[in-house]
């Protein structure tokens, strides 16, 4: 945990600086460029976007630290523009910093969300190469089970650089005569040199599961 007074107003300097302080976790890199989308070349000035990192969501919490709650109030006094689960942080809640990436004009922050009751999501945050503002935020993934709900999601880089993210989700039916419906979505995933992130839907197929049947993956 941070101790000392007089802080950096940068959400980046922050977060290297809890990084550094966890054992366990990634240190501060610069990101691959993504593969170029066509075979023209880039114009010279033109600065090139990272590709999005791909993460194992079943194992991520076995290799990162929880943020504190003062570390989190830290960030937010600093930067009120995060997401809205940095706000609602409590003993009930994780955020895990997976990587601080330098990017060309802007740095990428992959944070996991989760909730000890039901499910936990993967969130991609932007931020100015100073880390005085945060760009744009893009939930990615997520994965859990509340009731009659499970979701799994699994994720992986396509050729041409976007992120794929297929999220399968079960619903129970609330009869036993009814079959519980499966939903599969994949989505694909970019951020823009300027640090704002795109998506897009490739696929969405729904069918009913056969007795007996459930989607695949641990169940939490």
């Amino acid at each position: 945990m941070l101790r000392q007074k007089n802080y950096n107003s940068s959400l980046v300097l922050v977060v290297a600086s809890l990084l550094g302080n966890c054992t366990s976790a990634p240190e501060e890199k610069p990101a691959e460029p993504a593969a170029p989308l066509s075979a023209a070349p880039a114009p010279v000035t033109t600065p090139a976007a990272c590709a999005l990192p791909v993460y194992d969501l079943a194992t991520i919490a076995k290799t990162h630290k929880r943020l504190s709650t003062d570390d989190v109030q830290q960030m937010m006094r600093q930067n009120p523009g995060l997401p809205s689960f940095f706000k609602d942080y409590s003993q009930y809640t994780d955020l895990l910093v997976l990587d601080t990436l330098r990017c060309q004009g802007y740095t990428l922050v992959p944070v996991l969300w989760r909730h000890e009751d039901c499910c936990e999501d993967l969130v991609y945050l932007t931020t100015s190469s100073d880390g005085s503002a945060v760009l744009d935020s893009m939930r990615v993934a997520g994965r859990g089970m509340d009731g009659q709900w499970h979701a799994e999601a699994s994720m992986r880089l396509a050729s041409h650089g976007e992120l794929l993210a297929t999220v399968l989700e079960e619903n129970a039916s609330d009869s036993e005569s009814e079959p519980n419906v499966l939903d599969s979505v994949v989505t694909a995933y970019a951020v823009s040199p300027q640090g704002r992130f795109t998506k897009r839907q490739v696929s969405s197929v729904q069918r009913n599961l056969r007795a007996g049947e459930h989607i695949p993956g641990p169940k939490k």
